[in-house]
């Protein structure tokens, strides 16, 4: 078990980030039901927008950082085998 141990560590910090983006998505509610503002007054970007929470954002760090360490530890594997 300790031959895999960082591999483990990477891939449960890589599940724990995609649950926290995918299944904690912190939906976000503005409460703008009866507001409409003028044709003059509005400034519409261009294509759609994407509000990400903070928990979305933390999912997709943990993810990153599972990713690295899983890329670390084959990265050191694959060093030893060719020393």
């Amino acid at each position: 078990m300790r031959r895999f141990l960082w591999l483990v560590v990477g891939l449960g910090l890589l599940g724990l980030g995609v649950y926290l983006v995918v299944y904690l998505d912190g939906s976000v509610d503005f409460g703008w039901y009866a507001y409409t503002p003028d044709e003059a007054e509005t400034r519409a970007l261009d294509g759609d927008v994407t509000v990400l929470s903070q928990t979305q954002l933390l999912g997709a760090g943990i993810g990153a950082l599972g990713l690295m360490v899983i890329a670390a530890e084959l990265g050191f594997r694959a060093g030893r085998k060719a020393s």
